[in-house]
C-alpha cells in the first residue's frame, strides 16, 4: 500500500504546487507561482505541458523516496487528515484499508491505540501537541506483541506558517532488546545468572536509604564464601568448579523468599540483602537454613561434593554506608573461617581490633623472615630399647623483639593463611641440617644422625620444593639418606597428584618421608599405597588411654602391626608417660618421642645433651 498526495514542507525545496491545480492544457503561456525556502519568486512557463511532466516526475520521485524510507512516515494537516504516508506506516500498524481510504486520523489512531500497553500515554501525548502546534516532541511507545517503537512528531511549517504535524515511527524493537541484554550483562553475573557486585551495591544502597522511612527497622547482609573452593578448581578443574557455583546458586535461590536480593559478587563468594528487619534472630535463622542446605552433598556429574560455607552477618541503619556495611559483613565472614569455617558469625565492632592485630603480626612475620628471627629447638628421638638418641624433630620458635620466645601456635597457622609460610619452611630446614652438620663434624653426634622436618602444604605441592632441597644438603653437606621431611595426611589431599609427584622426587633422592599425625584423617591408608612412605609418625591421641600397664591402645596397635606389614619404621609421638613408653616396647614399636623422653631445646641445649650423652 502506497502513500500518495505528498504534501512539501519547509525542509523539502520542491515546488508548491498540486497537479490538480494545474489546467489540462499545453502550449499556453500562464504565470504560476513556485514556493522556494527562502523567497517567493515568479516563474514564467511557456509550455505548461513540460511544466506538467516535469512536476509528475518530481512528485513521482518523492513519492519513491518517502515509500522507501525504513520508518514509518506520516503527515496530517491541521483538519486531522492524513494527507501523505508510506507503505512503512501502514506496514508498522497494519492499518486497514477503510482506514487508509478515509484518511481520517481520528480513527488512525484509535486503531494504534488498540495495539498499545498504554494507550492513554499515546493520546494524551497527541492532544497536547495539536494544543501546541509549534511543539515538537519524541518518545518510545511499547506494543501488546511486544515491539518498541520511537516515536518523532514536529510542526510541517509552509512559507513560515504551521500546516500540519509531521511523524516518524521508527521500529527499535531490535536495539532495545540489545540494549536491555547489555544492561542485563552489565548488571548480572555471566556464570549463575544473579545480581552482580553493582547491582548488589545499588540494592543495598536502596534498602539503606528505606531504613529512614521505617522506624526500628534495618537492612542485613549476609556474606558467603564456599571453604575450600580452590581444592575443587585445582584437583578437579574449572569446569566443575564453575558448574559447582551454578549448583551453590541455585540451592541459594531455592533458600531465599522474592524479597530478598541474592548475588554473586565474584570468585566462590556470594551475598544476601534481607531488607526491612525488626528482629535479627529472623536473619540468623536464614543464615543457619543456608548453612544446613549447603551441607548437603550436591551431584556434579558422576561426582557428589560435600560444601560447606562460612558465612558473615552484618546490620545497617539509616546513617550506615554501603561500603561500611559490606566491609562488616567481610569481616564476619573471614572471622568466621578463622573460627574454623563452615559456621555463622555476627559482626562484632571488636573484629576491627582484631584485624588491626593481624595487620601487626603480617608486618612483625615478614620483618621476622626477612631478619632471620626464626630458630630451630630440637626435640629429641629416641630408641626404645637402648634409650640412644637417634634423632631429633626440628620445631620451629620466633625471637620475636618485643614479646619474646613464640611458640608455633601463635603463628604457624596464621602464616599459613596468608601465604608466608612457604619463607619460614626454608629457613628451618637450612638451619636445622646446617646445625647438625656441624654437630657432627665437631664428632658431638654420629653420621647417621636423622633430622625431621615439618613440611607445609604449600611447600609439599611447590614444583621447586625438589631444588631447594637439594641446594641445602648441597650447602649443608648433610645425608640426603638421614633428612626426614614430615608432612600430614591433609597436607596431601590439598593437591593429591602434585604431593605424590613431588615426594616421590623427593625420595629418589634418598630422602625419607614421614606421615605425621598419622590414623587422624579419613584416608590416611589409602594414600599409604600411592605416596613414598618410609615412617609413620603415630598421634599423641592413640596413647591417651594408656594409663596403666593393662591398657591397651587397640589404634596404635593396629597402626604398629600394619607398618610392619608395610615395611615401614613407627615413631610415636606425645609420650608423656612411662607406662607408655613400657606399652610400646610391648607393641613393637622402637621410637619415640614426647615431654617425657625430651623437651624441645635450642640448638645451644641441645649440643650440651649431646656432649653429655
Amino acid at each position: 500500500m502506497t502513500g500518495t498526495d505528498i504534501s512539501p514542507t519547509d525542509h523539502d525545496p520542491v515546488l508548491a504546487l498540486r497537479l490538480s491545480e494545474l489546467p489540462d492544457v499545453s502550449g499556453v503561456a500562464s504565470w504560476v507561482k513556485a514556493a522556494d525556502k527562502s523567497s517567493d519568486r515568479v516563474v514564467g512557463v511557456q509550455d505548461l505541458g513540460v511544466a506538467h511532466d516535469e512536476l509528475d516526475l518530481a512528485l513521482s520521485v518523492l513519492t519513491a523516496t518517502f515509500d522507501s524510507s525504513p520508518n514509518g512516515l506520516l503527515v496530517v494537516d491541521t483538519n486531522r487528515t492524513m494527507t501523505s504516508f508510506n507503505r512503512r506506516f501502514t506496514e508498522m500498524w497494519a492499518l486497514p484499508e477503510s482506514i487508509v481510504e478515509c484518511r481520517d486520523d481520528v480513527r488512525a489512531v484509535a486503531h494504534m491505540s488498540d495495539q498499545l500497553l498504554d494507550p492513554q500515554g499515546f493520546n494524551a501525548r497527541i492532544a497536547e501537541l495539536y494544543a501546541q502546534p509549534e511543539e515538537e516532541s519524541a518518545d518510545t511507545i511499547v506494543l501488546k506483541d511486544g515491539r518498541v517503537f520511537e516515536r518523532l512528531s514536529k510542526p510541517q511549517l509552509l512559507a513560515g506558517v504551521c500546516v500540519g504535524r509531521v511523524w516518524t515511527f521508527n521500529d527499535v524493537t531490535d536495539r532495545q532488546h540489545v540494549e536491555s541484554e547489555l544492561a542485563h550483562l552489565t548488571l548480572h553475573d555471566q556464570l549463575t545468572g544473579l545480581a552482580n557486585r553493582a547491582l548488589f551495591r545499588d540494592r543495598v544502597a536502596k534498602g539503606i536509604a528505606q531504613v529512614a522511612h521505617r522506624a526500628g527497622s534495618s537492612v542485613a547482609v549476609l556474606l558467603l564464601d564456599i571453604d575450600d573452593f580452590k581444592t575443587v578448581n585445582d584437583s578437579m578443574g574449572h569446569v566443575t568448579g564453575d558448574d559447582l557455583l551454578i549448583a551453590v546458586a541455585t540451592r541459594l535461590r531455592a533458600c531465599l523468599g522474592t524479597s530478598e536480593t541474592l548475588a554473586r559478587l565474584g570468585g566462590d563468594e556470594f551475598a544476601v540483602l534481607v531488607e526491612g528487619i525488626d528482629d535479627h534472630d529472623v536473619v540468623l535463622a536464614l543464615a543457619d537454613r543456608i548453612a544446613s542446605a549447603m551441607r548437603e552433598p550436591i551431584e556434579i556429574g558422576d561426582k557428589r561434593l560435600s560444601v560447606k560455607v562460612s558465612i558473615g552477618v552484618a546490620y545497617a541503619s539509616d546513617d550506615d554506608q554501603v561500603d561500611e556495611l559490606l566491609s562488616n559483613a567481610d569481616l564476619a565472614m573471614r572471622t568466621a573461617k578463622r573460627r574454623g569455617r563452615d559456621r555463622v558469625i555476627e559482626f562484632q565492632p571488636m573484629m576491627y581490633t582484631e584485624v588491626l592485630a593481624r595487620r601487626e603480626l603480617e608486618a612483625d612475620l615478614r620483618h621476622a623472615i626477612a631478619e632471620g628471627e626464626f630458630e630451630v629447638h630440637y626435640q629429641p628421638i629416641i630408641d626404645l630399647r637402648t634409650s640412644v638418641i637417634v634423632g631429633f624433630e626440628a620445631l620451629s620458635r620466633w625471637r620475636h623483639p618485643r614479646r619474646g620466645l613464640l611458640a608455633p601456635s601463635e603463628f604457624i597457622a596464621f602464616a599459613e593463611e596468608i601465604g608466608l609460610i612457604a619463607g619460614i619452611d626454608r629457613l628451618m630446614l637450612g638451619q636445622a641440617i646446617t646445625e647438625a652438620r656441624s654437630w657432627q663434624l665437631a664428632g658431638l653426634a654420629p653420621p647417621e644422625l636423622l633430622i625431621s622436618v615439618n613440611l607445609s602444604a604449600r611447600e609439599v605441592v611447590d614444583p621447586e620444593i625438589e631444588e631447594r632441597v637439594v641446594h641445602a644438603l648441597r650447602e649443608s653437606g648433610f645425608e640426603p639418606a638421614n633428612l626426614i621431611l614430615e608432612v600430614t595426611e591433609s597436607v596431601v589431599l590439598d593437591d593429591v597428584d602434585a604431593a605424590i609427584r613431588n615426594l616421590t622426587s623427593l625420595a629418589a633422592l634418598g630422602v625419607q618421608i614421614a606421615m605425621d599425625d598419622f590414623g587422624t584423617g579419613y584416608s590416611s591408608f589409602s594414600h599409604l599405597e600411592r605416596l613414598p612412605v618410609d615412617i609413620i609418625k603415630i598421634d599423641q591421641s592413640f596413647l591417651a588411654c594408656i594409663r596403666d600397664t593393662e591398657d591397651v591402645a587397640d589404634l596404635a596397635f593396629a597402626i604398629i602391626q600394619l607398618s610392619g606389614t608395610l615395611g615401614v619404621t613407627p615413631i610415636a609421638e606425645g609420650v608423656e608417660t612411662e607406662i607408655q613408653v613400657g606399652r610400646l616396647r610391648q607393641m613393637g614399636c622402637h621410637l619415640a618421642q614426647g615431654y617425657y623422653l625430651g623437651m624441645p631445646l635450642d640448638a645451644v641445649a641441645t649440643m650440651a645433651l649431646l656432649g653429655r650423652s
